[in-house]
């Protein structure tokens, strides 16, 4: 039996790009959400990343490598159109890193100058990456339309990464810092909610042919597929729920918190 080279690499660019996502997407969401903390939930915010963030991106790195060598021609296109939108999320990058080594040793000023600049870094990084999802989604078209549907794509992924930030530091902070997280969280979700929201509605009625009978026709098993892992994970979430109701951990322990904290956010959404 022979292999299908060409699926066997987009799959596994697929699985290179949705590591990423994940993986680096909580620490550009913990970046976008420091400044909403003070000077102490700062430091543990960015502490909490600190053992992950720089090897999160070896994924981008070897999803662009697996496009350049399973798909060179494509690779040149594609950043071909998305030079700009490139070169943004390179420098946003490279910003955060240089951020996040001199915040450790600066003091005073110094010290908040570098903050702001590793949340600018961070925002400047996932708005890019989201410009260009955006703008893969439109074909990379020209036109006000186009341009605008990817800012609201990028807008909606910002938020996606703000809210695994959020959820990232339910899962690894305690105390006021975990309450704000819960906060953080359910606006993240409203965020993408509304990101979501807006795209769908230009992909269904807006220009290209996204709205035509065909489109629908072809994506509704989609839609269908995306709908039921939904449920699923809200009926998964629900019983989890009850299993820590009906199971208290040890009292006082940092499980307690992170259970009341779990059980809190999934009650809100």
């Amino acid at each position: 039996m022979s292999i299908d080279l060409p699926l066997v690499f987009t799959a596994l660019m697929g699985l290179a790009i949705l590591a990423y996502t994940v993986l680096d997407g909580y620490d550009l969401g913990v970046g976008m959400l420091l400044p909403a903390g003070d000077r102490e939930e700062q430091a543990v915010m960015v502490a909490s990343i600190g053992p992950f963030w720089d090897a999160n991106e070896t994924w981008l790195v070897l999803g662009v490598g697996l496009l350049l060598v399973a798909f060179p021609a494509a690779h040149g296109i594609v950043l071909g159109a998305l030079y700009l939108p490139v070169a943004a999320m390179l420098v946003g990058l490279m910003l955060r890193g240089a951020a996040f080594e001199f915040r450790v040793k600066a003091l005073g000023w110094h010290r908040e100058l570098w903050n702001w600049l590793f949340w600018f870094g961070s925002f400047l990084a996932s708005l890019a990456q989201g410009f260009m999802l955006g703008r893969t989604i439109t074909g990379y078209e020209s036109g006000f339309g186009f341009w605008l549907f990817s800012l609201v794509v990028a807008g909606g992924l910002c938020g996606s990464y703000m809210l695994l930030g959020a959820t990232w530091l339910i899962l690894r902070t305690e105390g006021a810092l975990q309450r704000k997280a819960i906060g953080w969280a359910r606006w993240g979700l409203a965020w993408v909610a509304l990101g979501e929201a807006l795209a769908w509605t230009v992909l269904v009625t807006g220009h290209g042919g996204l709205a035509d009978r065909e489109y629908l026709a072809f994506h509704e098993g989609r839609l269908r597929s995306l709908t039921a892992v939904a449920e699923a994970a809200h009926r998964a979430g629900t019983r989890w729920r009850d299993v820590v109701d009906q199971v208290p951990p040890p009292r006082g322990s940092a499980s307690d918190g992170l259970a009341r904290a779990f059980a809190q956010l999934d009650g809100s959404l």
